[in-house]
């Protein structure tokens, strides 16, 4: 048996580096599984032919995969590095949140359904309970003055030369002890996702959940020692949101709860 295994890591796998830009393969490698990642389900950069390169797409993405295969195909984009001044650097988002979750240690996002957003979209519709009201507001006041003096036209759309990082909301739920379970009663829950994650990122959220509540609305958090800890709204569906919005408002307020949206500066 030790043999066997031995020889399997001795095994050299072959790749094939391909540039996603032209299509073309523009190196081939003969290397050892230890050459390589156990997983590229995360974001990974690469060092080739003394530049940088950012993996778009692996075939297999696990080392399990390729080692049996003995073949691995690695899409690429060149990373280009630009000098910018720092003044003429611009946020796309008025505001983001100062907490952030822990990675469930170990985990991974592969094979599972899960429900994955950016990191700067975490808790940017935000379900708080309505006993920090004050803060919301002097939240909603801050992004305000970010709209109003931070603000720039850029083409299309508006670009903000700060952002507001929203303060003394890391933990809302604290005094507030309210179950998972209790939400997905209430709701007429159309898919439950088996976690929560991060674009680029491997592994899931510690503690983190996800259903969709309507077409294109999911309702997602996080739960600590079996209590809520964040919960918050993400909307692929405008449409179907404002035509539910009565129906999950009623849900919030039968548990003191309000909804924020942080961007557009609107409390429901």
């Amino acid at each position: 048996m030790f043999d066997k295994l031995k020889g399997l890591f001795n095994k050299k796998i072959h790749v094939r580096f391909i540039d996603v830009e032209t299509g073309n393969v523009f190196a081939v490698a003969d290397m050892l599984p230890g050459q390589l990642l156990k997983s590229f389900e995360a974001h990974t950069t690469m060092h080739l032919q003394d530049e940088d390169w950012e993996v778009v797409e692996a075939k297999p993405i696990t080392s399990d995969e390729f080692i049996k295969s003995g073949y691995l195909k690695l899409v690429l984009r060149k990373i280009e590095i630009k000098t910018v001044d720092p003044r003429e650097l611009l946020f796309s988002l008025p505001t983001i949140s100062n907490e952030l979750p822990p990675i469930q240690e170990g985990s991974t996002k592969l094979n599972k359904r899960v429900f994955e957003i950016r990191e700067d979209d975490w808790r940017q519709i935000d379900i708080i309970p309505e006993n920090n009201l004050e803060l919301i507001n002097e939240n909603l006041k801050a992004i305000k003055n970010i709209y109003e003096n931070c603000s720039i036209q850029n083409g299309d759309f508006i670009a903000f030369k700060e952002l507001h990082v929203r303060r003394g909301l890391d933990f809302p739920f604290e005094n507030h002890n309210i179950k998972k379970q209790i939400l997905m009663d209430e709701f007429k829950v159309n898919y439950i996702y088996e976690g929560v994650s991060f674009n680029g990122i491997a592994g899931v959220i510690e503690g983190g959940f996800a259903f969709e509540v309507c077409k294109g609305v999911v309702l997602y958090g996080r739960e600590v020692n079996k209590l809520v800890h964040s919960l918050s709204l993400y909307v692929k569906d405008e449409e179907s949101f404002e035509s539910n919005v009565d129906d999950i408002m009623e849900v919030l307020k039968s548990q003191k709860l309000c909804l924020v949206d942080w961007c557009r500066m609107k409390l429901y």
